[in-house]
């Protein structure tokens, strides 16, 4: 696996419209082996009862804490938070000025889309690539509520989950290389696989559907529902 940047994003609604607002963001770089190379997280500040909140938002915020933090946020200008998200960008990966990393994270394109629109100058180091996070729980069909890893909507703490069930997955396709079954089963178990053959288990029979074919004659001759006529022959 290939150096990833994920990026996590906070907002007030959906969409990074004029009225929307990006309440936090958290960035981390891992290496080939989902090692941290550098990490990074900022929290902008707000009076919180005067953000045009979405209608979900509001209320999750308030939850997970968020609400209140913004009040304390360390930047007040969009412009410092993406200085430093760039300086530390170029600290944290040596060369960052010559390869740009994948966007890495669940659903990637939407935090890109902020980026976008909050950090113009900081997307140009990021790759047109994504590695979507969610896409690895549909492919290996893992009930996200049994991995026991519920989002918290906090930026750092989402981004940090999903490199972990990332990590798992890539212990799981090693120990299948290397045929080492213990990890296998350990890593599958813990995903909420049941790793236990069924006594009444058979194998799907796979039918084909079927096509209804049709053949195509030479003229003179008629087609079901289509009658061949002469006249139209050299229309």
């Amino acid at each position: 696996m290939k150096n990833l940047l994920w990026i996590d994003v906070e907002t007030t609604d959906l969409d990074p419209g004029p009225e929307a607002c990006l309440l936090e963001i958290a960035a981390v770089i891992t290496d080939h082996n989902l090692n941290e190379l550098g990490s990074f997280e900022a929290t902008l500040k707000y009076d919180p009862d005067e953000l045009p909140w979405g209608e979900e938002a509001r209320e999750m915020h308030e939850q997970n804490g968020l609400f209140e933090d913004v009040r304390n946020g360390r930047y007040e200008r969009v412009e410092d938070l993406e200085k430093d998200l760039i300086m530390w960008y170029l600290k944290a990966y040596p060369g960052s000025n010559d390869l740009q990393l994948p966007l890495a994270g669940s659903n990637p394109e939407f935090d890109r889309l902020w980026v976008l629109a909050w950090f113009p100058s900081f997307s140009r180091f990021i790759h047109y690539r994504n590695f979507d996070v969610n896409a690895l729980y549909t492919f290996f069909d893992v009930d996200k509520d049994k991995t026991g890893r519920e989002r918290t909507h906090r930026a750092m703490d989402d981004v940090r989950s999903d490199i972990r069930f990332t990590s798992q997955l890539e212990t799981i396709r090693k120990a299948f290389i290397k045929h080492d079954v213990t990890a296998l089963v350990r890593e599958a178990n813990d995903l909420g696989y049941s790793t236990t053959p069924s006594d009444d288990h058979q194998e799907d029979e796979y039918n084909p559907p079927q096509v209804e074919k049709h053949v195509f004659t030479n003229p003179g001759t008629e087609i079901e529902g289509f009658p061949y006529d002469e006249s139209d022959a050299h229309k």
